[in-house]
């Protein structure tokens, strides 16, 4: 179970520590969360002074192979969000959370620019590496969930529409070989009498009756 680091964070709810890039003195400063439906999140602890706060953005696997392959620097990465979410937590343990477009942030709480990400590269590599395999594993597996089900609805669907098709068409074919006609008899007293005139080349009503 992985550990429950950021909580009811507004708009995005619980998230959970997936893996560090940088730590210092055991505080993770440069790293990786997930929410409940496994999207991750890039966070930067920019203060541990006064007060702890956190800069955090949705990201995705082309921006994380970007910054570990210093493609990118830090700031180029959470300026290039649309939102930022800015958590603080003061002495008191109070916290708060605000959402800023990533333009309107400050740029103090960002690295300068030229910043690139701190870790050993080829254990980050093999963190990503295994992120993708591990989220193609999980679309297949939902494509085969979905697969499954609608060979189920479909076999459902055959199942009774061949049992529909077994009740109707004896009764429709009846009343396709069977004509109704009322004539009018004067030994009846001027009554209605309903003949039924069930048709010839009927071979299988005949040896159904």
């Amino acid at each position: 179970m992985k550990e429950l680091y950021f909580e009811n964070v507004t708009g995005i709810g619980n998230l959970y520590l997936e893996y560090v890039f940088y730590e210092f003195e055991s505080e993770p400063i440069l790293f990786l969360c997930s929410d409940e439906s496994r999207q991750l999140y890039f966070c930067l602890c920019s203060d541990i002074r006064y007060e702890q706060k956190w800069v955090v953005m949705k990201t995705n696997l082309t921006v994380l192979n970007a910054l570990v392959e210093e493609e990118i620097d830090i700031a180029s990465a959470f300026l290039s969000a649309p939102e930022l979410v800015i958590i603080t937590l003061n002495l008191q343990g109070e916290e708060r959370v605000r959402v800023v477009r990533a333009d309107e942030a400050d740029r103090l709480d960002l690295p300068k620019e030229g910043t690139f990400v701190r870790c050993g590269k080829e254990e980050a590599k093999m963190y990503l590496w295994q992120k993708k395999w591990e989220m193609v594993s999980d679309r297949q597996r939902e494509i085969v969930k979905r697969t499954e089900a609608s060979d189920e609805v479909m076999q459902k669907a055959f199942f009774v529409n061949t049992i529909y098709k077994g009740a109707v068409e004896p009764e429709s074919r009846l009343r396709d070989t069977i004509s109704e006609s009322y004539e009018y008899s004067v030994s009846s007293k001027e009554e209605y009498i309903e003949t039924v005139k069930i048709s010839k080349n009927d071979n299988d009503f005949v040896q159904a009756a």
